[in-house]
């Protein structure tokens, strides 16, 4: 089950240069300019923000929230932005961004979220998640996710519970069928 809560990040100022927000990570489907200016006039005024979250694969910082805030911080001129940092990969702020304001700041819309799912159900990896899984991730209730799979299911989905893994088929109708999952073997 992923859980963005259990990243760990480390606060950092950087470059508002370095920051990369071309990878797809951005999870509206667009930037409320009205907003932004809102942010803008308030930190002209001295209103301190979060950190922006991003992700660094080791070349890249990319954004996985923030975004509202990122051109906040250009558009008042400011070289530099508090950011709160993990190591990952581009995958991974993508993922993250999916669920990034669903408790706080400016809540996405019905589309944003619908649009969010629509690209997991697509996904190669996220696309085997359970609708219950997906639906938590986009703030979503797993019947609209059974919804928007119709005629996109997998042919398997994988779930892992109690240390065994299970595999259930896109049909219902077929039989569920649970493999254990083995500790690895320690060599001697």
């Amino acid at each position: 089950m992923y859980e963005p809560s259990k990243i760990v990040f480390t606060p950092k100022s950087l470059s508002v240069d370095v920051i990369n927000i071309t990878g797809g990570t951005q999870s509206r489907l667009s930037i409320e300019e009205d907003y932004v200016e809102e942010i803008f006039e308030k930190m002209k005024d001295g209103v301190e923000y979060l950190p922006v979250s991003a992700f660094f694969d080791g070349k890249e910082y990319w954004l996985g929230d923030g975004f509202h805030r990122y051109h906040a911080t250009r558009k008042n001129g400011k070289a530099s932005i508090k950011c709160n940092v993990t190591n990952g990969l581009l995958r991974d702020a993508i993922l993250y961004s999916k669920s990034a304001n669903n408790d706080h700041g400016m809540r996405p819309t019905l589309q944003d979220k619908l649009n969010n799912a629509k690209e997991m159900i697509e996904d190669f990896e996220w696309g085997t998640w359970s609708n219950r899984e997906i639906g938590r991730i986009c703030d979503l209730s797993h019947v609209t996710i059974a919804k928007l799979r119709v005629g996109k299911a997998p042919e398997r989905v994988k779930l892992v519970r109690n240390g065994k893994v299970e595999t259930r088929a896109a049909n219902p109708e077929k039989q569920l069928k649970t493999f254990d999952v083995a500790a690895p073997a320690i060599p001697a």
